[in-house]
C-alpha cells in the first residue's frame, strides 16, 4: 500500500516548523493534506519511540504516553480517515539509559560507551514491555484500530545498523552482554568442542572461554573486496554471523510482541539484512 511519510506530530503542531527540506512532509503546511487528497492515501508514517524516556517525576516506570493522543489528534483533524504506520525507534540514545544501565551499553573499539548492546537482555525485556504498553495505551484512548502496522527500528540508522560502530573506523561490540552472547553462540555452532573451534579459527589458543569480538583491524580488513577468507578470517565471519542472527532474533521477538499485543490485527516488520557490509 502507499503511504505518506510525515514529520513526527506533537501536541503543539504537526511536524517541524523549521524544516529546510520537503521530506518528510511537514504537516504545518497544506502540503500533506494536498498530497493525501491527490494520492487517495490516508496512511501516515512517522517516527516515534520517545515515549520510552526513562525515569521521571510523576511516573512509576520508564514510559510516558501523556502526549500521544494530542499528537495524533493533529493528523486526525487534518484527515479524519487517517491510518497510522509508525516507525518505532527502540535505540536507546538518551543519556538516562547509559547512566541507568552502564553495563548494558555497547563498547566500541575506541573504548567509548554507546547506546544499548543488541545483546542486552535488559533492553530486550524493556523494549517488549514498551511495545506492549504503547499498544495498550492506544487501545485505552480508542486509537488502536487506526494503527495498521508497526515498523520496528534500532541502530542510529533505524535499520538495525549502528553508525557508531559499523562501517567506520570504530567497531564493536566489546560489551559484556555481547561477549556472553558470542561465546554462547560459538558453543552452539561448534557443539561445545574447543578443538573444532581452534581448527576453524586456525588458532591453537582459541577457546569458548576466551573468545572475543574481532579487533577493529580484523573487522575492517578483507582479503578481496568485501569477501573474507574462511581459512584465515573465520573468527570475523563467525562474529558477523552471530551479530546478524542476534539482530534477526531481536526483530522477531519485538514483532511477535506487536502481533500478540494487537491480537494479530496489525502488521509488524523492520528494515534489515540488505546491506552486506553492515548487517
Amino acid at each position: 500500500y502507499s503511504g505518506i511519510w510525515v514529520t513526527t506530530p506533537s501536541p503543539d503542531h504537526w511536524g517541524s516548523r523549521n524544516e529546510s527540506y520537503p521530506w518528510p512532509l511537514d504537516g504545518d503546511s497544506d502540503n500533506a493534506q494536498r498530497t493525501a487528497a491527490e494520492t487517495g492515501s490516508h496512511i501516515y508514517n512517522f517516527f516515534t519511540g520517545e515515549e520510552w524516556c526513562g525515569p521521571g517525576e510523576g511516573r512509576a516506570g520508564h514510559f510516558d504516553f501523556s502526549k500521544v493522543e494530542a499528537s495524533l489528534g493533529h493528523i486526525l483533524k487534518t484527515d479524519p480517515d487517517a491510518l497510522f504506520h509508525p516507525r518505532i525507534q527502540l535505540e536507546r540514545q538518551g543519556e538516562w539509559w547509559r547512566k541507568l544501565y552502564p553495563d548494558e551499553c555497547e563498547i566500541t573499539s575506541e573504548g567509548k560507551q554507546r547506546e544499548q548492546s543488541y545483546a542486552s537482555e535488559v533492553w530486550l525485556k524493556e523494549g517488549k514491555e514498551f511495545l506492549q504498553a504503547y499498544i495498550d495505551h492506544l487501545r485505552r484512548i480508542g486509537l488502536a484500530d487506526r494503527f495498521i502496522a508497526y515498523f520496528i527500528c534500532a541502530g542510529q540508522s533505524t535499520e538495525w545498523t549502528k553508525w557508531s560502530s559499523s562501517g567506520r573506523l570504530a567497531c564493536g561490540d566489546y560489551s559484556e552482554p555481547m561477549r556472553k552472547y558470542f561465546r554462547s553462540w560459538l558453543r552452539r555452532k561448534y557443539d561445545g568442542n574447543d578443538a573444532a573451534l581452534r581448527k576453524a579459527w586456525n588458532r591453537p589458543e582459541a577457546s569458548f572461554d576466551n573468545a572475543e569480538a574481532p579487533s577493529a583491524e580484523e573487522q575492517l580488513h578483507t582479503m578481496l573486496y568485501n569477501f573474507r577468507d574462511p581459512q584465515k578470517e573465520m573468527n570475523v565471519i563467525d562474529y558477523y554471523t552471530a551479530l546478524a542472527e542476534l539482530c534477526a532474533d531481536r526483530i522477531i521477538e519485538f514483532c511477535r510482541t506487536v502481533k500478540e499485543a494487537s491480537e494479530g490485527k496489525t502488521l509488524a516488520g523492520a528494515s534489515y539484512g540488505y546491506t552486506l557490509t553492515c548487517s
